[in-house]
């Protein structure tokens, strides 16, 4: 009987840890739910590359089998993007190309995503920059060629 009751005590003293941890919700200035925990209600994940993008990954990762194919990174992650420069380091480009020791080769981008400033700040850094149409993706050779592998 004691252990019954102590098993129940213990089960009591694990909902309530568990309660007090638990992510909580509060209400925002506008009156909707926010969640400060882990894991957001709200929350939906999503593709992290559009049809087009997944596409040209598949394109690079073929065409360039020696490389290591960034998705989506920021630009501040290939390039140290200091002084005038710092208000592009956040700018997420399409897909960057790297030696297997993850040094820069060059940035690939789908359409018009990116300005010319970002291009010549890419240029600026010695990278190679290619800017392709996603209505039309690029064949292997032209990939090859645009990175320099030809």
């Amino acid at each position: 009987m004691k252990l019954l009751v102590l098993l129940a005590l213990a089960l009591v003293a694990i909902i309530l840890w568990k309660k007090m941890n638990a992510p909580t919700v509060r209400r925002t200035e506008s009156g909707t739910a926010s969640d400060t925990g882990p894991a957001a209600e709200h929350a939906v994940a999503r593709r992290a590359l559009d049809e087009a993008q997944q596409a040209m990954y598949a394109r690079l990762q073929t065409a360039l089998p020696s490389t290591m194919v960034l998705a989506r990174p920021a630009l501040g992650q290939i390039i140290d993007t200091g002084g005038d420069a710092a208000r592009f380091a956040e700018v997420a480009l399409d897909f960057a190309v790297c030696r297997k020791d993850s040094s820069p080769i060059g940035v690939i981008v789908l359409d018009d995503r990116v300005s010319d400033a970002v291009e010549q700040t890419v240029l600026a850094a010695g990278l190679r920059f290619a800017r392709f149409r996603s209505a039309r993706l690029p064949g292997e050779e032209e990939i090859k060629e645009a990175m320099g592998f030809l």
